[in-house]
């Protein structure tokens, strides 16, 4: 699909989003006639299957049969294609449109209109997933219950996205906060909790919210985060997020986050910041290596984040990304992202202590997780779009996995880290995950082997989401109408400028 939308920004049509319902459950079978299934349960492949899909599942997967389909079939002809589970984006910030307008911004409350019940914005703004294959995407934070209502409309197939699993964050108040703010730190609350009492009246407001899972921050002290991790694994909630500080005056000692660990550690960022407070060296990742393997966490190492990061700080603007991609990225977004609102190109960021070191640590954090996964930790594919400018909904998940590719794990295992085990640690992994009969029909059918060469991945002939299929005609059209949409919208808020500058700088090379 590389290449295919270059043309797009002068298109002007407009039309509505036009997959309203998009309920899968119909009487029509959907049929993917001939194709070499990657089930992911082994590393190869089954040639010349059918694939069967009733009612949002897979019912039937068998060898190629020289009897026609019936006629309540829809059939797909997968000759010389490659079926494998849709793939999942395991940390990223899905903010709703109505969480993202700016209060006295005039350029934003002209966007309000577009805040309805179909959430016709947001809609588009995550449908490059789709595009990219990414059918399940992991919230970890943002957005409040505008988030919870968009997951709910795609669970029930009101508007058509990514399945969106969604996680609370629980933090205590950051100490900067305390001690500038405060003359004595301020009371506990379940908002920012500072007793195990709190912490565990956090987690059950969360799950009587119908969160997904936790998101531990790292502003909490020693008996608070006990106290949110035991009342989460009692309840069977998983708990994904980032070590908590060390050093500071209530924070806790080095070994104990790793004695009642989190079962999924956001950053490998968050194991080298670890590492840097406790003056470990590269020659003693082994100290590290032991304590994370101990604690049987899982890590999503979000190595495309920090890279556009380091991007930013050596060459000091932010990072270049193919005109096709830019395209999509929604507005706000794209404001969000322009040099002016960009931290990380801040005199202030620069000027942190330890700043000149971040090249440095980026390697930490590569040979870190190269190190890990060899000893048994699993690894999850996510990118914490978009916080970071450059990393959209969607491509980013393609640059993770061949970030973790470079690491010199095979094709086969960054697929594992990018469809089967982001289920496992949810432990929905027997409805999602494999091209396996009884699994969700979330799934993507691709036009090389992705087993050959991980960038094939992208080459996408169709995505089936929740048992309804998108050819990349559809896929294509779609995309025409969103950046139509969108360019609407800029015009609309001003915001127009912003987009065609940066499309400038990205045809020149240069920001």
């Amino acid at each position: 699909m590389r290449g295919q939308f270059a043309f797009l920004l002068c298109i002007t049509p407009f039309a509505t989003f036009p997959f309203t319902p998009v309920s899968a459950a119909t009487d029509t079978d959907l049929v993917i006639n001939d194709v070499t299934v990657i089930p992911m349960d082994k590393e190869s492949y089954d040639e010349h299957q059918v694939v069967t899909i009733h009612d949002g599942l897979v019912i039937s997967i068998a060898k190629q049969s020289t009897s026609p389909p019936g006629s309540n079939r829809l059939v797909i002809d997968g000759r010389g294609k490659f079926l494998i589970p849709g793939l999942v984006d395991a940390h990223a910030h899905i903010i709703p449109l109505r969480a993202r307008l700016k209060a006295g911004d005039s350029r934003f409350d002209r966007l309000r209109s577009e805040i309805q019940p179909s959430h016709p914005y947001d809609a588009r703004m995550l449908f490059p997933y789709l595009r990219e294959g990414v059918t399940t995407v992991f919230h970890l934070g943002g957005g409040g219950s505008d988030v919870l209502e968009l997951r709910e409309l795609i669970q029930r197939g009101i508007i058509l996205g990514p399945r969106i699993v969604v996680g609370k964050r629980i933090d205590g108040p950051p100490e900067a906060v305390v001690t500038s703010l405060h003359k004595t730190p301020p009371p506990s609350s379940v908002e920012h909790p500072e007793t195990a009492a709190d912490g565990r009246d956090a987690v059950r407001l969360a799950i009587a919210d119908h969160y997904d899972f936790i998101k531990s921050y790292q502003h909490l002290n020693q008996e608070t985060y006990d106290a949110i991790e035991t009342a989460a694994h009692a309840a069977h909630i998983v708990t994904v997020g980032h070590l908590p500080e060390l050093g500071c005056s209530n924070c806790m000692s080095p070994e104990h986050p790793f004695l009642v660990p989190i079962d999924d550690i956001a950053h490998a960022e968050e194991l080298g910041r670890y590492a840097m407070q406790n003056d470990l060296d590269p020659s003693e990742l082994s100290v590290l290596t032991a304590r994370v393997l101990r604690a049987r966490s899982m890590l999503t190492p979000t190595l495309v984040t920090s890279r556009s990061i380091l991007y930013m700080y050596v060459q000091r603007h932010v990072p270049l990304l193919p005109e096709e991609v830019l395209l999509t990225v929604d507005p706000i977004t794209l404001d969000a992202w322009q040099p002016q609102h960009t931290r990380y190109l801040s005199e202030d960021f620069r000027a942190q202590p330890g700043i000149d070191r971040y090249p440095a640590a980026f390697d930490f954090d590569r040979v870190l997780t190269r190190k890990l996964f060899r000893g048994g930790t699993p690894l999850l594919i996510g990118a914490d779009a978009p916080t970071v400018p450059g990393l959209a909904y969607g491509y980013s998940v393609h640059q993770e996995m061949l970030e973790i590719n470079s690491l010199g794990l095979t094709p086969y295992q960054v697929l594992r880290a990018a469809t089967v085990t982001p289920h496992e640690l949810m432990h929905d992994s027997d409805r999602v995950g494999l091209v396996k009969v009884g699994q969700r029909a979330d799934l993507v059918l691709l036009n090389a082997n992705p087993l050959d060469d991980i960038r094939n991945a992208r080459d996408i002939a169709g995505v089936i989401v929740g048992g309804r299929w998108l050819s990349a005609r559809r896929l294509r059209e779609q995309t025409e109408e969103n950046i139509a949409y969108f360019g609407r919208l800029e015009r609309k808020a001003g915001l127009m400028a912003d987009r065609a500058r940066y499309l400038k700088d990205c045809r020149s090379g240069s920001l």
